[in-house]
């Protein structure tokens, strides 16, 4: 259970050799930092690690990542995208939300946005917390342009994960949102599955 900005649990070295660690995390197991400067392990971010066995993938950097957040957080923009299935980059950089108040300073390869996250705007995706799929597609549309806006809504409903009624349902109950009038005007362009 993540309490914090870390996994709190005692790890076995078998344990670690699954998913990214803390330093904090090998030092419960039993390995000290100059442990991890072997040819068994690799540092893929501040004070994460991992197997060196482990395939470099955007899941292994989201787990990575994921160890150097708030629990209040959520991955958002483009990662959030992706964990949906649509064929964005999701890691560059890694893109989270944290709800505005909480302190919570810059992180080296995240992008740390700060907003209000309401209970329906986030959801379980994997192990992580994301931002729901209406919400992902508003932050996106606050920020690119309307090309872009509408190939991303698109791709969410050819891949059956929205449909025009939410979308606008959702822009509805938000309508005082920043770049809600872009996602309206993204919508009216989107074209659904057929």
């Amino acid at each position: 259970m993540k309490a914090g900005f870390g996994v709190c649990m005692i790890a076995s070295v078998e344990e670690l050799r699954a998913r990214p660690f803390t330093i904090a995390e090998a030092r419960e197991a039993g390995l000290e930092r100059w442990h991890l400067h072997d040819a068994g392990w690799r540092r893929i971010g501040p004070r994460t690690y991992a197997w060196a066995r482990l395939d470099e993938s955007p899941a292994l950097r989201l787990g990575a990542a994921w160890l150097r957040l708030p629990a209040v957080a959520a991955f958002s923009g483009l990662t959030a995208a992706w964990l949906r299935g649509i064929d964005v980059e999701p890691c560059d950089p890694i893109e989270a939300t944290v709800p505005k108040g909480f302190g919570i300073w810059a992180r080296s390869g995240l992008a740390i946005s700060r907003a209000a996250l309401a209970g329906d705007d986030v959801v379980m995706r994997q192990t992580w917390r994301a931002t729901s799929v209406p919400r992902t597609l508003v932050d996106l549309a606050t920020r690119v342009n309307l090309t872009e806006a509408v190939a991303l809504i698109d791709m969410a409903m050819h891949a059956r994960l929205v449909d025009f009624a939410a979308l606008n349902a959702y822009a509805t109950l938000r309508v005082d949102r920043v770049g809600v009038a872009n996602f309206r005007r993204a919508i009216s362009h989107a074209e659904p599955d057929t």
